[in-house]
Order: C-alpha cells, then sequence, then structure tokens
C-alpha cells in the first residue's frame, strides 16, 4: 500500500492534538479538515478554489464545539481516529494504489473529504469534489472551454505543426481521476468510436498520458473538444481534451 506524505503525516499529528486539546477521544475528518489547512499540498487545491481558511477553520470549530468523548475505562489517554476518518483514509490509499501512487499526500485525501459530511463545509464556500480533482489533474479548477488550457496544452506548446494549420488533432489528455469505463463511454457516446476503438483510445491515453482521437477541420476539433469536455464535467470527471494542431 502507498505511504503518507510528510504533510500529511503531520496532518494527522495535528488533527489528534486539535481532538486532545478538547478533550475527545476520538480524532474526526472534521479535525483533519482543519488540520490540512496548514499542509501545503492540500492548501494549495482549496487556495485554488478560493477557500477562506479563517472562515474555514471558524466553521469548523464552531460545529465541533461542545463535542465531547467520555473516556472510557481502559482506553489510551491520546485520541484515536474515528471510523469515518480511517475510511477516508483507505479510500485515499487504495486510489493511490490503484493508479501506480507510492505515496499519498493531503491534496488526495482532501478530495476523499467529498465523500463524507464534512465535505459539506467546503461546499458552502462553492467547491466541490470536481474543482479538486480537475485542478489536480490539469492544475485548474474549471474545465469550461472559456477558461484556459492545462499546463503543456496550448497550441504553441505542441511539438509539431503550427498554431495556425488549419487541421488539428484531437487527443485526451490522461488524469487519475476519470474511470477507464467512462472515457470509453466519452468515445463511443460523443465522438462515435466503435467498442474495439474505444478501448484502444482509453489504453492510449491511459498508458502514454494522451490519446489521439482522429484528425479534423480545426473548427470541427474545437467543437469535439468542447463536446467532450461539456460531457465530462456534466458527469463530475476532469477528463480533458485538446485540439493540437497537426
Amino acid at each position: 500500500m502507498p505511504t503518507y506524505s510528510r504533510n500529511l503525516a503531520q496532518s494527522l499529528t495535528r488533527a489528534v492534538v486539535l481532538a486532545n486539546e478538547q478533550k475527545r477521544q476520538f480524532a474526526t475528518p472534521e479535525d483533519l479538515l482543519i488540520a490540512l489547512i496548514d499542509d501545503a499540498d492540500a492548501a494549495d487545491v482549496m487556495r485554488a478554489s478560493n477557500i477562506d481558511f479563517e472562515r474555514l477553520r471558524h466553521d469548523l470549530l464552531a460545529y465541533m464545539e461542545g463535542a465531547k468523548d467520555e473516556l472510557e475505562a481502559g482506553q489510551p489517554a491520546e485520541p484515536r481516529r474515528t471510523a469515518d476518518l480511517q475510511r477516508v483514509l483507505e479510500r485515499a490509499s487504495v486510489h493511490a494504489q490503484s493508479v501506480g501512487r507510492d505515496v499519498v499526500n493531503g491534496a488526495h485525501v482532501l478530495v476523499q473529504l467529498f465523500g463524507e459530511p464534512v465535505g459539506h463545509f467546503l461546499q458552502l464556500q462553492g467547491m466541490t469534489r470536481y474543482h479538486a480533482v480537475c485542478f489536480l489533474s490539469h492544475g485548474v479548477i474549471d474545465d469550461s472551454a472559456s477558461v484556459a488550457q492545462p499546463a503543456g496544452a496550448s497550441p504553441e506548446r505542441q511539438q509539431g505543426g503550427s498554431a495556425d494549420s488549419s487541421r488539428r488533432e484531437l487527443v485526451l489528455l490522461n488524469d487519475d481521476y476519470t474511470p477507464m469505463e467512462f472515457v470509453v463511454q466519452v468515445l463511443k457516446e460523443v465522438l462515435g468510436r466503435t467498442d474495439e476503438d474505444a478501448v484502444k483510445i482509453m489504453l492510449d491515453t491511459h498508458r502514454q498520458g494522451a490519446g489521439c482521437c482522429g484528425v479534423y477541420d480545426r473548427a470541427q476539433a474545437e467543437d469535439l473538444a468542447a463536446l467532450v469536455i461539456k460531457y465530462a464535467r456534466t458527469h463530475g470527471h476532469p477528463l480533458w481534451c485538446v485540439a493540437k494542431p497537426c
């Protein structure tokens, strides 16, 4: 199984310390989210989503105020992780392992917190799981066609061809959060590919980091890229598609 990054290990320690300061028996996902405010990896994602850290800290502390655990006889004095918190960490580790990642950091755990009630405190400020995975995958928060392309994806930065070419290669970009079966679904339903072609392009995307979906006139390629992005966004996935000069 993947190991925890140094920053995440420190965040988990801070979560336990916070529970201990409040004389609680268990450290919760709320404690961890407070700790992640000072975790560089998680903080970068939240900052990109315009999270007000002081408001988040205040809201979480106010929610936890008065939550006390009676220490049971024979129980260790140091707070333990709740089953909910342990589940979050396990989900992050399983996902990391599934995509071949050796280390889990605070940003990866932050994504998993959206599956728990504590994610509501981020949603109150307009942040969603989609925002987090899109930032982790492409370095931007929104994937709409009107925003900047992900790093390295702009036509001027691609090898071969010129930005003024009338032909474009339609390319899918790999990420760690879009399921393979969804990529196949996009290729079939949006781009009209056969089962065999869709699976091949999906595997190329996964193994090589990018998969060619065909060459089109510039306007058609850009329209198809926008359709793929819109379809993926509608389903909450960060899959990105670009029209690359030939």
